[in-house]
């Protein structure tokens, strides 16, 4: 098994399109997503079913600090020898090490993550979210402060719970999105799993009022639906 570790989203990309490599270590982490390119390589290891290797989910440390302003350098975000995304951000409210592994575990093509850990505290501070309560993971709220989505992206944070029809709707657009590189028989297993199906959706559009990145929810479970018809 081949490994490539990188800094820079556009080379990794072309790592991973390579062929040569089956796994990538690169950054992931919330000031990540305004990294030209860094949209594309996770959709890249998804196309080419190469793990990807989470590391600086904290961005070094940065992103827990007290500070209301953080910067972060550009090994951190995956844009060495890049331009074109911010390195300053406001940060108005405190970041947690859940909040941050649950993030770089949510990305698509994220295998696992490896938070750097300098003692015992730091080492049960990561571990905690293996107990963590949805709420304790929830990443959502921070995401204005970093401008990382644009309108009508799904984070699956099922926020737009609870549904009338009871459907997952976060786990069924999670595989509804990694299924656009084609269906596998891993995600049609994953789609077979879910307890009630996209095609019972009773189009209400409660969960598009309640949705806070603007997510057209309808037409995305139809979208689910045909899929598992065709």
């Amino acid at each position: 098994m081949l490994f490539a570790c990188g800094h820079n989203a556009r080379t990794a990309r072309q790592a991973v399109e390579s062929g040569l490599f089956d796994v990538i270590i690169f950054p992931v982490n919330v000031t990540c997503r305004s990294v030209p390119g860094n949209r594309e390589l996770h959709e890249a290891c998804r196309r080419h079913q190469v793990g990807m290797i989470a590391m600086k989910p904290y961005a070094g440390g940065r992103l827990l600090a007290d500070a209301p302003s953080v910067s972060i350098e550009d090994f951190q975000m995956g844009r060495t020898q890049m331009s074109g995304a911010p390195t300053r951000f406001e940060k108005r409210q405190s970041i947690s090490p859940v909040q941050c592994l649950s993030y770089a575990l949510s990305q698509p093509g994220v295998s696992t993550v490896i938070p750097g850990c300098k003692d015992l505290d730091q080492l049960a501070a990561a571990l905690a979210w293996r107990n963590a309560t949805e709420s304790e993971r929830d990443f959502s709220r921070l995401l204005p402060e970093f401008d990382q989505y644009p309108a009508g992206q799904c984070v699956y944070c099922n926020h737009c719970l609870p549904c009338p029809a009871h459907i997952d709707i976060g786990k069924t657009l999670s595989l509804l999105d990694r299924a656009q590189s084609g269906l596998t028989a891993e995600l049609r297993a994953g789609f077979e799993a879910l307890e009630v199906r996209p095609s019972e959706c009773l189009e209400c559009g409660d969960c598009t009022a309640r949705c806070p990145f603007g997510v057209d929810v309808v037409p995305r479970m139809q979208s689910a639906a045909e899929l598992l018809s065709g």
